[in-house]
């Protein structure tokens, strides 16, 4: 892979700490906190990425 010179690489990450737990917590963690956050980022990721495509975009008009 060799990025393009006006590629622009992203790296978002999120610590989080359940205030409380209980037995089930690990479980309910697992199927269900992790899953949700983990798509929270993915829809972030890509609306950066959908901003940045615009951005390109509208250089390029400026340019001509």
């Amino acid at each position: 892979f060799t990025p393009r010179p006006d590629a622009v690489k992203v790296a978002l990450t999120l610590e989080y700490r359940l205030k409380q737990r209980n037995p089930l917590t690990p479980l309910l963690d697992g199927l269900f906190v992790r899953r949700e956050i983990a798509a929270s980022l993915r829809r972030t990721l890509a609306r950066f990425a959908r901003e940045r495509r615009g951005d390109m975009e509208l250089e390029a008009e400026a340019s001509r």
